[in-house]
């Protein structure tokens, strides 16, 4: 017990000394900056007691001789600062005479390069609008060009002329060439051959008919159809209704067939054979052709 209340009032007495030792130095600290305090009062009040310390090397001159000393000294110092002053002045002019010239470069050099892109992107504007107008114009020709041949296609299917300004050039004909993959596509699958002008095909194929028809009506002694054709001259076709069988061999009456055959006709030949005589027999040919005349006459192709 006595031991352990030693050391603890030893550690109450090294707090003491320490927090003296503190308060101490704080002290010593004050102590020193209320010295320096003093002594620039001091100073200021030297200062103030006596003028200016300098003054103190002209005390053998009187207060006039040193007042125009002092002034001397003083327009001394304002003509050598005036001369720095001009000499600042100067230099700082032609230091913005070099940077005026080189600001002027450096612009003169960004606007030209400005204009030079400028000008570029100008010319490539105008190629470009140039070519676009150029391919709208190229387009424009072509399809008007294709209208045409249409129209005029057209016309010629339906058997009329084309109109003057569908009349393609003989120059533009001959320059204009058909690729041989196309021709190729367009041969007929059957025939092998090349289409041919199919209004062409019809109106003859038309007069054809017609030819036949009027051939097979003197044939069976019937008379034209009277019918109105408005003062043309023209009467309506119609095709013929002849059945269409294989034909006989030998005597008899000949069979109209729309197919080539073999003995030389035509396409849509009309063959005529001999015409039954008076001992020859009609049994089966007069019933069927009398039912073919009925069906003519019902269909209003005999009267």
């Amino acid at each position: 017990m006595d031991a352990s209340n030693g050391e603890n009032e030893l550690l109450h007495l090294w707090a003491l000394v320490v927090d003296l030792s503190d308060q101490l130095n704080q002290n010593r600290n004050l102590a020193a900056t209320l010295q320096a305090q003093a002594g620039h009062i001091r100073s200021q009040a030297v200062h103030t007691g006596s003028g200016f310390p300098l003054r103190r090397f002209n005390a053998h001159l009187s207060v006039p001789d040193a007042l125009s000393v002092d002034n001397s000294a003083i327009a001394h110092d304002n003509k050598q600062l005036a001369a720095l002053i001009r000499e600042y002045e100067s230099t700082l002019e032609a230091v913005m005479a070099k940077f005026r010239a080189a600001a002027l470069n450096a612009q003169e050099v960004e606007l030209g390069i400005a204009r030079h892109y400028e000008n570029e992107l100008i010319t490539r504007d105008t190629q470009i609008l140039v070519q676009q107008l150029a391919h709208t114009s190229d387009a424009d020709a072509a399809l008007s060009r294709v209208s045409q041949r249409l129209r005029a296609a057209l016309r010629l299917s339906q058997g009329e002329p084309p109109l003057p300004d569908d009349v393609i050039d003989e120059a533009e004909l001959a320059s204009f060439q058909i690729p041989q993959e196309l021709l190729e596509d367009l041969r007929d699958t059957y025939t092998g051959e090349l289409p041919t002008d199919w209004a062409l095909e019809r109106e003859s194929e038309l007069v054809r008919l017609e030819r036949e028809n009027a051939e097979l009506r003197r044939l069976l002694g019937a008379p034209p159809p009277e019918e109105d054709d408005g003062g043309m001259g023209l009467l309506p076709f119609r095709a013929p209704t002849l059945p269409r069988f294989r034909g006989r061999s030998g005597t008899g009456l000949g069979m109209y067939s729309p197919f080539q055959s073999n003995g030389g006709a035509g396409r849509g030949a009309l063959a005529i054979g001999r015409m039954a005589g008076p001992g020859d027999s009609w049994t089966g040919e007069n019933e069927m052709w009398r039912n073919v005349q009925e069906r003519d006459t019902r269909a209003g192709l005999l009267s």
